[in-house]
Protein backbone atom coordinates (compact mmCIF):
# COMPACT_ATOMS: atom_id res chain seq x y z
CA UNK A 1 0.00 0.00 0.00
CA UNK A 2 1.31 3.41 -0.83
CA UNK A 3 2.07 5.95 1.66
CA UNK A 4 0.52 9.42 1.02
CA UNK A 5 2.68 12.11 1.35
CA UNK A 6 2.10 15.68 2.83
CA UNK A 7 2.33 17.73 -0.66
CA UNK A 8 -0.59 15.29 -1.59
CA UNK A 9 -2.40 16.07 1.89
CA UNK A 10 -1.80 19.89 1.59
CA UNK A 11 -3.04 19.87 -2.18
CA UNK A 12 -6.53 17.48 -0.99
CA UNK A 13 -7.00 20.60 1.57
CA UNK A 14 -6.43 23.30 -0.86
CA UNK A 15 -8.68 21.88 -2.74
CA UNK A 16 -11.38 21.48 -0.32
CA UNK A 17 -10.71 25.32 0.56
CA UNK A 18 -11.15 26.30 -3.05
CA UNK A 19 -14.33 24.03 -3.61
CA UNK A 20 -15.43 25.80 -0.31
CA UNK A 21 -14.42 29.28 -0.95
CA UNK A 22 -16.54 28.36 -4.76
CA UNK A 23 -19.30 27.73 -2.57
CA UNK A 24 -19.36 30.78 -0.94
CA UNK A 25 -18.87 32.64 -3.88
CA UNK A 26 -22.38 30.91 -5.68
CA UNK A 27 -24.22 32.04 -1.87
CA UNK A 28 -23.57 35.55 -2.38
CA UNK A 29 -23.91 35.34 -6.02
CA UNK A 30 -27.34 34.04 -5.87
CA UNK A 31 -28.11 36.19 -2.72
CA UNK A 32 -30.46 39.00 -4.43
CA UNK A 33 -29.54 42.68 -4.90
CA UNK A 34 -31.22 45.34 -4.42
CA UNK A 35 -31.33 48.25 -7.65
CA UNK A 36 -33.26 51.54 -7.52
CA UNK A 37 -34.58 50.41 -4.43
CA UNK A 38 -36.08 47.50 -6.27
CA UNK A 39 -34.82 43.80 -4.36
CA UNK A 40 -33.83 41.72 -7.35
CA UNK A 41 -33.55 38.33 -7.45
CA UNK A 42 -30.16 36.38 -8.70
CA UNK A 43 -30.55 33.09 -8.66
CA UNK A 44 -29.60 31.16 -12.04
CA UNK A 45 -32.89 31.14 -13.31
CA UNK A 46 -33.66 35.04 -12.24
CA UNK A 47 -30.09 35.49 -14.15
CA UNK A 48 -31.50 33.83 -17.33
CA UNK A 49 -34.68 35.69 -17.31
CA UNK A 50 -32.71 38.74 -16.98
CA UNK A 51 -30.80 38.43 -19.69
CA UNK A 52 -33.64 38.14 -21.90
CA UNK A 53 -35.40 40.71 -21.06
CA UNK A 54 -31.87 42.82 -21.00
CA UNK A 55 -31.66 41.52 -24.51
CA UNK A 56 -34.94 42.45 -25.88
CA UNK A 57 -34.73 46.28 -23.92
CA UNK A 58 -31.20 46.54 -26.21
CA UNK A 59 -32.75 45.55 -29.32
CA UNK A 60 -35.67 47.97 -29.01
CA UNK A 61 -33.68 50.58 -28.13
CA UNK A 62 -31.30 50.15 -31.43
CA UNK A 63 -34.69 49.78 -33.48
CA UNK A 64 -36.54 52.97 -31.65
CA UNK A 65 -38.94 50.79 -30.88
CA UNK A 66 -40.89 51.36 -27.69
CA UNK A 67 -40.66 49.12 -25.17
CA UNK A 68 -42.10 48.27 -21.87
CA UNK A 69 -41.58 44.71 -19.37
CA UNK A 70 -43.55 44.29 -16.11
CA UNK A 71 -41.17 42.85 -13.78
CA UNK A 72 -42.18 41.53 -10.77
CA UNK A 73 -39.30 41.46 -7.80
CA UNK A 74 -39.28 40.67 -4.42
CA UNK A 75 -41.25 44.02 -3.87
CA UNK A 76 -44.07 43.62 -6.08
CA UNK A 77 -44.47 44.28 -9.56
CA UNK A 78 -42.83 47.23 -11.60
CA UNK A 79 -42.92 48.61 -14.87
CA UNK A 80 -39.64 49.13 -16.59
CA UNK A 81 -38.94 50.51 -19.73
CA UNK A 82 -35.99 49.51 -21.92
CA UNK A 83 -33.10 52.09 -20.56
CA UNK A 84 -34.30 50.27 -16.73
CA UNK A 85 -34.43 46.80 -18.14
CA UNK A 86 -30.58 47.81 -20.11
CA UNK A 87 -29.95 49.23 -16.37
CA UNK A 88 -31.26 46.32 -14.16
CA UNK A 89 -29.28 43.56 -16.49
CA UNK A 90 -26.05 46.01 -16.42
CA UNK A 91 -26.60 45.64 -12.55
CA UNK A 92 -26.97 42.43 -11.81
CA UNK A 93 -24.04 41.52 -14.50
CA UNK A 94 -22.10 44.26 -12.27
CA UNK A 95 -22.78 41.78 -8.90
CA UNK A 96 -22.55 38.90 -11.02
CA UNK A 97 -18.57 39.07 -11.92
CA UNK A 98 -17.86 41.34 -8.88
CA UNK A 99 -18.79 37.84 -7.07
CA UNK A 100 -16.18 35.12 -9.32
CA UNK A 101 -13.97 38.47 -9.44
CA UNK A 102 -13.59 37.99 -5.55
CA UNK A 103 -13.28 33.77 -5.32
CA UNK A 104 -10.47 34.43 -8.06
CA UNK A 105 -8.79 36.94 -5.46
CA UNK A 106 -9.32 34.43 -2.48
CA UNK A 107 -8.56 31.15 -4.78
CA UNK A 108 -5.01 32.85 -5.50
CA UNK A 109 -4.61 34.00 -2.12
CA UNK A 110 -4.98 30.35 -1.28
CA UNK A 111 -2.18 29.23 -4.07
CA UNK A 112 0.01 32.08 -2.43
CA UNK A 113 -0.77 30.81 1.02
CA UNK A 114 -1.62 34.18 1.78
CA UNK A 115 -5.26 33.15 2.46
CA UNK A 116 -6.90 33.40 6.23
CA UNK A 117 -10.30 32.42 7.13
CA UNK A 118 -11.69 36.11 7.80
CA UNK A 119 -10.88 36.76 4.10
CA UNK A 120 -14.15 34.90 3.56
CA UNK A 121 -16.10 37.30 4.60
CA UNK A 122 -14.88 39.70 3.57
CA UNK A 123 -14.77 41.68 0.22
CA UNK A 124 -18.04 40.52 -1.53
CA UNK A 125 -20.50 42.60 -3.45
CA UNK A 126 -23.15 43.81 -1.48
Amino acid sequence: MRKVTQAEIDEREKQKLIQRIARVRYEHETAGVTINGMQVATDRQSQALITGAFSSAKDAKETGEAWTIRWKSAGGWAELDADQMIDLGRAVRMHVQACFDREKELAEAVEAGSFTESMLDDGWPE
